[in-house]
């Protein structure tokens, strides 16, 4: 980092060959001096950003998701872990198919294969059911949306996950009374 006479911050880097005489004395240097501020503050900008979206990502109220376009989970937050009653670890080592009831599996899919063929890359909503690592059902409002990099190509999806079980459970005993 070098201080310029303006006051201002630079980022450089500097490269030299020490030339020594016979009696292996210093004789000379000669170098050169790169200017790297605009690689160095976005290197910065580009941290800061990825800070931001752990933080938001990490501190999220409801639970939240990356997921490979192979399906595998490759992040999860907290919240996701404490809804479903699995560890960080053990999540990342499963597809999203273990964990979705077995009578929405299908649903998933066909929403997935709709985001990766759509050109307006959209999110999806679906209400749908997960199944606890104790193997108990829980409703859940999903939020999928396909991340792509600046050509267009699929990168990954994230997902958004509110639990709606004591919702739907309430809608249950509203129908039973009403019937």
């Amino acid at each position: 980092r070098i201080y310029r006479k303006d006051g201002s911050v630079g980022w450089v880097v500097d490269h030299g060959l020490l030339f020594e005489a016979d009696n292996e004395k210093p004789l000379r240097i000669i170098g050169t001096t790169t200017d790297i501020t605009e690689r160095k503050e976005a290197e910065i900008e580009l941290q800061k950003s990825e800070e931001k979206f752990r933080n938001v990502f990490e501190g999220s109220g409801i639970g939240m998701a990356i997921l490979g376009l192979d399906g595998q989970f490759t992040k999860v937050n907290t919240v996701f872990c404490e809804m479903l009653g699995y560890t960080e670890q053990e999540l990342i080592t499963v597809n999203f198919r273990n964990v979705t009831h077995p009578g929405d599996i299908e649903k998933s899919i066909g929403l997935v294969k709709d985001l990766l063929k759509s050109e307006t890359r959209e999110s999806s909503l679906v209400e749908k059911r997960y199944l606890t690592k104790k193997k108990e059902i829980i409703w859940a409002l999903t939020t999928v949306s396909l991340l792509t990099d600046f050509e267009g190509k699929a990168l990954y999806f994230i997902v958004q996950v509110q639990d709606i079980t004591k919702r739907k459970r309430n809608e249950e005993q509203l129908i039973k009374y009403a019937e």
